[in-house]
């Protein structure tokens, strides 16, 4: 019975792992997911711990256009990430528009609130930011990934979401539509042409596509294998 369990329990760990590598590959703006929350400035409202609190409290968010980002701080997906969303917050954040980072973290080591403020320090992550270690916020919103990203209009309602890397371009043109329904139009400032550090190339982004194929693949053979064990 041990000897069963065990090998359940690998065979699910590879799945995840395979799940979660394919998750965080670029994927499109689309809409939310059909279990995002209504009222996502309510789930910020009663979340928590905020490791960089929101200027004013979460109410203050109301009214204003917000991009709740999913990351943690080991996963290399979220950090090339993290460039841009800085670049947005201060280019918009006159504008309206306020980044919020959602801690979520992958690893044990990654629960400890004082490591996270020490990274968030290093990687000049200065929006606000809460600690998610319970999955509380990651469940209300429906997450699927790191990085996710919902954008959230001003009347609270998520109007996109996309998990992964990628589309950046497409992501800002959404920010700034948004900005512009809630009168703060943005005309006059220019589209983000590169963030503080270097995109990775088409090159390095088809390696790293191909290298993530090829892992969830071999996850689907592995799991295969060993559920022909069990039987």
């Amino acid at each position: 019975m041990t000897r069963t369990r065990s090998i359940r329990f690998i065979a699910a760990a590879l799945l995840a792992a395979g799940a979660t590598t394919i998750a965080c590959c670029a994927d499109a703006i689309r809409a939310a997911p059909f279990n995002a929350p209504r009222k996502a400035i309510d789930v910020l409202d009663h979340a928590g711990p905020w490791l960089t609190p929101v200027p004013g409290g979460v109410a203050s968010l109301r009214g204003k256009v917000v991009l709740v980002n999913f990351w943690t701080y080991s996963c290399i997906n979220s950090l090339r990430a993290l460039p841009y969303l800085r670049a947005w917050q201060e280019r918009y954040g006159d504008k309206g528009l306020v980044v919020v980072g959602v801690h979520a973290p992958e690893f044990r080591f990654e629960h400890d609130p004082a490591k996270v403020r020490q990274a968030t320090a290093r990687l000049g992550v200065g929006y606000p930011n809460l600690q998610d270690n319970d999955y509380a916020v990651w469940q209300a919103f429906g997450n699927q990934g790191w990085p996710g990203f919902y954008f959230i209009d001003a009347r609270g309602q998520v109007r996109g979401y996309r998990v992964g890397e990628g589309d950046y371009a497409e992501s800002e043109q959404l920010i700034r539509r948004l900005l512009a329904e809630a009168g703060h139009d943005p005309a006059a400032i220019p589209v983000t042409n590169r963030p503080d550090t270097e995109p990775p190339t088409r090159a390095q982004s088809v390696l790293e596509f191909d290298a993530a194929l090829a892992l969830g693949i071999l996850c689907g053979v592995l799991f295969a294998a060993i559920v022909g064990l069990m039987r």
